[in-house]
């Protein structure tokens, strides 16, 4: 019966179907293209596409950087001599609608190369191909030695007194964090008290100098009364320091029996530990802005006025004026130290303005992340020359690839861009990428100005002078060594930079990537010194608690050496000291005769030479020997009893 009903229906639909215009089937489209599992020689490339109703084919074509580069330069298309995955050439998907997840993995490629690919899809509507995307091949090492031969030093005590370093901005909303421009010494702040200590401010002020054997620590907190800064104090007493640290700004305490309290202002000098208090009348002012060896301050009145304190009294002053270099832009990242270039975002892209000429860097509205800018307190930094921008973007910028791998949400990644060391032509490099060319687990993230209570007067130094090495934190694994799964501190140089040759850059685990990660903190103009916050122990002077660590280009002191571990009885405290400390011993010497023991027992005493000790009849007595060692009386005993 069923069959006899399916012949009945069989003409009946084919005539239907008969009768019907076809439905034209457009070109595959493709989603998506990443890779997974990239080793020294091998990587799994990956892809969606949706064939759109037609039968479709796709292969992937990769080939090395440096061949795709010859052939651009060449004026040939890109992937030309590329090879294939499958190595067919293609590999049959069939029709249907939606996403369908392909992958082929590519072997025997090139230990530590950067290779460039895409996926090609092909149905009888056309072909198209995907965005282009780079990977690199790991080291075929386990082994992963620090960048520049990089040791950590300790940089706060490892005795704090139970305490701990804090966090910027989490000590009753501020903090001071700052570097030495050299990196011989480094100031940090901390609710907790130990040390020497003249005061007792709500937060401490430490001072830790480098030396011949180590650093070692100063609390340089100024004496006060209590209550001079009241429940919940404005920030920290320190402001900020200069750029060598040898001198500070600090909020002068004032205790006050009603309202309002202006606070005035003081000068501190670390070498003597004096005080220079300000002009009065800077009293309840906001520090508007300093230069780097405070030397010149400006202070911001409450009517908006600006005035500037440059070593006399108080003067009218200007605040220094963002650069405008064309109408129409949403916000300047920066500007080199002459103002002839200026990087820029407005509603098309992220701009170059060198002296009057204009060049695009990414083009797209959301180009560079918000926070990038404004360029006094902004997350952008620029070279002082203006060769070099490191910038936060959330935009999906080929050939990189930002989309998380977990959320499938694009990523916060950090980019450099500028000429290679050396000179050329300026490149856009994605330092917090994944050097694999992995997909991301997590957004990179760089400081902007710290904030200090009400001031916002220093940004970390991110960006070296140079321009070629920028530090970050990333909740993602970019090196094996990095096992914690959490935000850790990372280090991106240009190749021929320090020790690194790999083109175009090099990436490095600052902190220890083992347990507590870390938060960069600042480092040296040449960032040799790369200062951070973690709880990981990484030496074995460090009992534990949070500390600031110095990671630097050649450091690392001498530590003592570890006691040998105990167990059981090995664990008791050895025995004191006898109280007679005379040596004694029972070898002759000329001045130690040899020891006479005239008694054995309490009833026995020794028999003279050639006699030997026997009982009879519960006596004892001395009898000669005989020549075969028997007593002459046993012998004589022997013979009564035959």
């Amino acid at each position: 019966m069923r069959e006899r009903i399916l012949f009945t229906l069989a003409p009946f639909a084919l005539a239907l179907f008969a009768g019907a215009p076809a439905l034209a089937a457009g070109s595959p489209v493709i989603t998506e293209a990443w890779v997974t599992d990239v080793t020294s020689t091998s990587a799994n490339l990956r892809a969606k596409i949706d064939p759109d109703g037609a039968a479709t084919t796709y292969r992937f074509e990769y080939l090395t950087l440096s061949a795709y580069e010859a052939n651009v330069a060449a004026s040939r298309e890109g992937f030309a001599g590329a090879g294939f995955a499958p190595p067919s050439g293609t590999a049959f998907l069939g029709g249907g609608s939606g996403p369908i997840a392909v992958v082929r993995q590519v072997a025997s490629l090139v230990p530590e190369t950067l290779y460039r690919y895409r996926i090609r899809a092909t149905s009888s509507a056309g072909t198209e191909y995907g965005e282009e995307r780079v990977l690199t091949t790991t080291a075929p090492t386990n082994v992963f030695p620090p960048l520049d031969g990089r040791r950590y030093e300790l940089v706060s005590p490892a005795e704090k007194d139970g305490g701990s370093v804090g966090a910027p901005e989490s000590i009753f909303g501020g903090g001071d964090f700052q570097a030495a421009a050299g990196g011989e010494s480094f100031t940090f702040s901390s609710t907790s008290s130990f040390g020497s200590a003249p005061g007792a401010p709500p937060a401490s002020q430490y001072l830790s100098l480098r030396g011949a054997a180590g650093w070692t620590t100063h609390n340089v907190s100024t004496p006060l009364e209590a209550g001079g800064y009241g429940d919940r104090p404005d920030g920290v007493p320190f402001r900020v320091f200069s750029a060598d640290l040898s001198r500070a700004l600090l909020l002068d305490p004032r205790r006050c029996a009603g309202e309002p309290c202006p606070r005035g202002y003081s000068l501190r000098d670390s070498a003597s530990g004096a005080s220079t208090p300000l002009p009065s009348g800077a009293a309840g002012m906001r520090v508007f802005s300093v230069s780097p060896d405070l030397g010149r301050i400006l202070f911001e009145g409450a009517g908006e006025e600006i005035f500037e304190w440059s070593g006399g009294g108080l003067e009218p002053g200007e605040a220094p004026a963002e650069p405008e270099p064309v109408s129409g832009i949403v916000g300047v990242l920066g500007a080199s130290s002459s103002g002839d270039i200026v990087y820029y975002q407005d509603s098309e892209a992220l701009k170059q303005w060198r002296n009057g000429v204009v060049t695009t860097i990414v083009a797209g509205a959301d180009a560079a992340a918000p926070s990038d800018w404004p360029a006094t307190t902004g997350t952008a930094r620029v070279s002082p020359d203006g060769e070099h921008l490191a910038f936060l973007s959330a935009a999906r910028i080929p050939p990189f690839d930002n989309t998380d791998a977990n959320t499938g949400e694009p990523d916060t990644e950090l980019y450099i861009y500028g000429p290679p060391p050396g000179g050329g032509a300026p490149r856009l490099i994605c330092a917090s990428c994944n050097p694999t060319g992995e997909r991301p687990s997590g957004s990179a993230s760089i400081p902007g100005t710290i904030r200090n209570g009400s001031s916002l007067l220093y940004r970390p130094r991110v960006l070296s002078a140079g321009g070629n090495r920028v530090f970050f934190d990333t909740a993602d694994k970019l090196v094996v060594p990095d096992t914690d799964s959490r935000p850790d501190v990372y280090e991106w140089e240009a190749a021929g930079v320090g020790d690194c040759t790999r083109s175009p850059g090099c990436v490095g685990l600052v902190s220890g990537g083992r347990g507590e990660g870390g938060r960069f903190l600042d480092a040296s103009e040449s960032g040799d010194d790369a200062f951070f916050l973690t709880g990981e122990s990484l030496l074995g002077i460090d009992p534990g608690s949070i500390d600031v660590y110095d990671y630097r280009v050649g450091g690392g002191f001498a530590e003592p050496e570890a006691p040998f571990a105990c167990r059981g009885d090995a664990c008791q405290a050895l025995p004191s000291a006898p109280e007679d400390p005379t040596p004694a011993t029972l070898v002759p010497t000329s001045g130690n005769p040899p020891l006479k023991v005239e008694k054995l027992g309490r009833h026995r005493r020794a028999c003279p030479k050639g006699k030997r000790r026997i009982r009879r009849h519960g006596k004892a007595r001395c009898v000669k020997k005989n020549a075969h060692g028997r007593h002459r009386a046993h012998r004589h005993h022997k013979r009564a009893r035959r």
